[in-house]
């Protein structure tokens, strides 16, 4: 069976692709200490790592096998805020957003050439949206990083561009009101999978999204004045 790992396993996307796997492959679930994660099943080992920690971030990586077939770089928050300075938040944010990544795309690339590296990114990485200046960035970052990758490794890796997923997403970042174009995580994890068997490069995981804002992007124009409406009345 193929070695698999997963960051940020015990929730959302990372728990559904891990559920959607787990039967026919042997799945290292990385997860947060502070977080639940009871799943339990054979093909299962759990670590606990916080990815905010620099240490921690690169040392657990060394206590993994020696073949890693699939890495899925899913770990990651958001915190739905006014904009300021508060420089440990930031670095924190950075850390575990996209540092914590790319550390982690390096060191399985340097044990395995061949790996499958599937990256979480978001739409926000290239249309951002008020509340989220420090998360989009973070994904902003990550997105020119592997677009320029491609083309310098040549490397198995897949973009995933989600939009709202019913997570905790917005429970954790703080968002007061409920966000439009909601996917669930199952169906989300059903379309990674699909583009990892095909070997992708990116994936939109939500068409209607994807097309809108390539075609006519003036019609998404409504929804970021209703998100800056709710901002503003958020953050008064």
């Amino acid at each position: 069976m193929k070695t698999m790992v997963i960051t940020g396993a015990s929730s959302g996307i990372g728990f559904a692709l891990m559920n959607a796997w787990i039967d026919h492959t042997h799945v290292i679930g990385v997860y947060h200490p502070k977080d639940a994660f009871t799943f339990d099943h054979p093909n299962l080992k759990k670590i606990p790592v916080d990815l905010s920690d620099p240490t921690q971030a690169s040392k657990w990586m060394e206590a993994l096998p020696e073949t890693v077939d699939i890495f899925v770089a899913n770990a990651g928050y958001a915190r739905y805020e006014k904009n300021g300075f508060d420089r440990p938040a930031i670095e924190a944010m950075i850390q575990t957003n996209a540092l914590a990544v790319i550390d982690q795309y390096q060191t399985m690339k340097a044990k395995n050439p061949q790996i499958q590296f599937v990256v979480m990114l978001s739409a926000m990485a290239f249309w951002p949206l008020p509340g989220y200046a420090l998360y989009a960035s973070t994904k902003s970052f990550l997105d020119a990083y592997f677009k320029a990758i491609r083309w310098e490794d040549e490397s198995d890796v897949l973009r995933v561009y989600p939009v709202a997923v019913n997570t905790a997403f917005f429970e954790t970042s703080n968002q007061p009101h409920t966000s439009w174009l909601i996917q669930d995580a199952n169906d989300v994890a059903r379309k990674i999978t699909r583009a990892m068997k095909m070997h992708k490069h990116t994936l939109h995981t939500s068409s209607l999204f994807k097309w809108t804002h390539r075609l006519i992007p003036r019609a998404l124009n409504f929804y970021l004045k209703r998100e800056q409406k709710k901002y503003k009345e958020n953050f008064k």
